[in-house]
């Protein structure tokens, strides 16, 4: 478990691990933390934090240290998987605009799993979109949600109908690639 607290102009991290060792929430905190700093836009909008947090605590260190992100967590993809089988998932055109309040009031395995499988589809099929984005992030270019938005759907070449049907169907395969 990992929980923070502001402290002036600052967070201070409290870490309580479930499993030893624990990089995994930590990771996904620290991915919160690098978007705050970056992206303030994420905290009003909370879909692309969150999915990068999922991104990110999907992944494992690898021998050479290296982090290895390969697919999403099981627990979190079987959730999607079920709320796509109740033909329930929320559409994609109302999760990237959900605000803090409706985003974290809402079911958490339809915001969280879909903000994973989403991100997870971004970062495997648009990946250079994603680092021109992070460039963008970096030096404040995209500060708000809209802005953030349109720069994946011009850079990609999907309108976000299309990419809905393609971050589904990358979400229904992902599982045993």
């Amino acid at each position: 478990m990992v929980t923070a607290s502001w402290e002036g102009d600052h967070r201070k991290w409290y870490i309580v691990a479930y499993r030893i060792p624990d990089f995994g929430t930590q990771l996904h905190e620290l991915s919160h933390d690098f978007l705050y700093f970056n992206y303030t836009g994420c905290e009003e909008y909370p879909w692309f934090k969150e999915g990068s947090g999922m991104y990110y605590e999907s992944g494992a260190f690898a021998a050479n240290g290296r982090l290895d992100i390969r697919r999403p967590m099981p627990e979190y993809h079987r959730l999607f998987l079920e709320w796509r089988a109740r033909d329930r998932l929320i559409p994609l055109s109302r999760l990237i605009t959900m605000k803090r309040d409706e985003f974290y009031r809402e079911d958490y395995a339809r915001t969280y799993s879909q903000s994973k499988i989403f991100y997870f589809y971004l970062m495997v099929r648009h990946r250079d979109v994603m680092a021109r984005l992070y460039e963008h992030l970096n030096s404040q270019r995209i500060t708000r949600n809209d802005q953030l938005v349109d720069f994946i759907v011009k850079y990609a070449g999907v309108p976000l109908a299309g990419m809905e049907r393609e971050y589904i169907r990358y979400g229904e395969d992902v599982g045993g690639k």
